[in-house]
């Protein structure tokens, strides 16, 4: 027992880390990083969080209460600068905290995502502590200030671009440039952050050549699949400039000019080119104004007797033509001669007469069906006889005085 406790006496203590002694660790390679910030770009910000929100990105310099080491905080928020600076340091009761000269906060879009792209790369100086609040904070970090604010400003500027759609999806040009950046040639193993930074500034700065180049590139991309459009067009100009003109030359010329201006700068809904699909789907019926053809037009009110006898022409209701319009249908009405026995002799429904089918061709208002025909309208101007209707009789038989000389039989 007692060698025992001699051996644990002889043990070196384990040194005790104070609550604001950093944490220790591995630091990632420059290429691991640059890896992240490509991944990081070609992703873009999630539609789900506030990356994408408006807000500022500011960058502290920091003097702590709790450590000797001063520190810069990069962080974000949608308050501004000076308001956030303030609640701070009331919470966290540092001695000193200021906003940079050189690194002013601005409004931009993806602020949220600018704070990410700049923890990422500054992420081997991160400075992982425990605050006399009592929170382990993840923006301090332990860098020298020149290679901050140029971090810093690069990837505000950058978001400030907009280089991502409002959906998070990077833009075709930036994705172009982004596929076409020339691989990062730092050390694997020993990190190079001034090379870093060097690398990436030249992406997010591009000159006024590699814009033009980019577009270039771009429209011929986008070009490619027409390129026999373009190659008919340069034949029919060579023809044009090394062939005598003709009157074939010209009208070829003509239809496949015409053709091509068709196919690239149509604008759609333009009534010629539905006249053109309905000619091609039915001939030249569809061109025929109001769609006539119909026997008996619209102001057809023909009411002369048929040769045949004195009796008009005559319809069952089951054959009146209609007009997918719902007419008020009067079964058994007939307005004849009082003095015309052979008529009154036969009320059969099949043995009254009806007008012309020009007659039921009539506008009608589905709602009050009132009948607008000119027929109809003449019909009302007709003299109306003064009816005496008996109520006692189960089928009434409507007469009229002595004096006119009209009748009305149901």
């Amino acid at each position: 027992m007692h060698e025992e406790a001699e051996r644990r006496h002889q043990r070196p203590d384990l040194p005790v880390r104070g609550a604001s002694d950093p944490v220790t660790r591995k630091s990632q390679s420059t290429s691991h990083i640059e890896r992240d910030l490509h991944n990081l770009i070609k992703d873009g910000p999630s539609a789900k969080n506030r990356e994408q929100q408006i807000g500022n990105i500011y960058l502290f310099k920091v003097k702590s209460a709790t450590t000797d080491v001063e520190l810069l905080k990069i962080g974000r928020t949608q308050k501004p600068a000076e308001t956030r600076r303030k609640q701070i340091k009331g919470v966290c009761q540092h001695i000193h905290i200021e906003e940079h000269r050189r690194a002013v906060a601005e409004m931009i879009d993806f602020h949220g995502y600018a704070e990410k792209l700049v923890h990422t790369e500054l992420a081997n100086f991160q400075h992982q502590w425990v605050c006399s609040c009592g929170t382990s904070h993840q923006e301090y970090f332990d860098v020298r200030e020149d290679l901050a604010v140029e971090v810093f400003t690069r990837w505000r500027d950058f978001c400030k671009q907009k280089p991502w759609a409002p959906d998070g999806k990077i833009l075709p040009a930036w994705e172009q440039r982004l596929a076409n950046k020339p691989k990062f040639g730092g050390d694997e193993h020993e990190p190079d952050h001034w090379e870093l930074a060097k690398h990436w500034r030249r992406f997010t700065s591009p000159m006024a050549v590699e814009r033009i180049a980019s577009d270039v590139i771009r429209v011929w991309k986008d070009l490619f699949p027409e390129r026999w459009q373009f190659v008919a067009i340069a034949e029919l100009l060579t023809i044009i400039c090394v062939s005598p003109i003709s009157f074939w030359i010209t009208t070829w010329a003509v239809v496949i000019g015409s053709l091509l201006l068709i196919d690239l700068v149509v604008i759609p809904d333009l009534h010629l080119f539905k006249w053109i699909d309905r000619l091609m789907s039915g001939g030249l019926q569809p061109f025929r104004w109001g769609g006539g053809g119909e026997q008996g037009g619209k102001g057809d009110c023909n009411l002369s007797p048929s040769p045949e006898g004195h009796g008009m022409q005559t319809h069952t209701p089951s054959e009146r033509p209609t007009r997918g319009v719902n007419h008020p249908t009067f079964t058994s009405m007939y307005v004849g001669r009082h003095d015309d026995p052979s008529i009154m002799a036969d009320s059969s429904p099949g043995a009254f007469p009806s007008v012309s089918p020009g007659a039921t061709d009539c506008e009608s208002d589905m709602e009050v069906g009132v009948c607008c025909s000119p027929c109809a309208e003449k019909a009302s101007r007709r003299r109306t006889p003064d009816i005496r209707v008996d109520p006692a009789s189960a089928n009434p038989e409507v007469t009229v005085d002595e004096d006119s000389d009209m009748e009305v039989v149901e």
